[in-house]
């Protein structure tokens, strides 16, 4: 998605959001995702990406173990 700047608030944006997922049996499956947003145009300045990853176990009939892991990327931004 684009969206159009704003004069003197903000840049415009360009936003991308994609997933995939794979379902396995015994209602197991793996999945991914990525969210971006950058800024473009002329006053362009910065991004922020986001990269997950999820899964989960199915163990028998009635058990299921999950979990997840994500990681952001800002420039300018450091620590947790």
């Amino acid at each position: 998605m684009q969206t159009e700047s704003v004069n003197g608030v903000t840049a415009a944006n360009n936003f991308t959001v994609a997933r995939v997922m794979q379902d396995f049996p015994n209602c197991s499956g793996i999945g991914a995702m990525f969210i971006n947003r950058d800024a473009t145009g002329a006053n362009a300045a910065g991004y922020n990406r986001t990269f997950a990853a999820d899964a989960r176990l199915g163990i028998g009939q009635y058990t299921q173990v999950s979990g997840f892991l994500a990681k952001t990327s800002t420039p300018n931004r450091g620590g947790r």
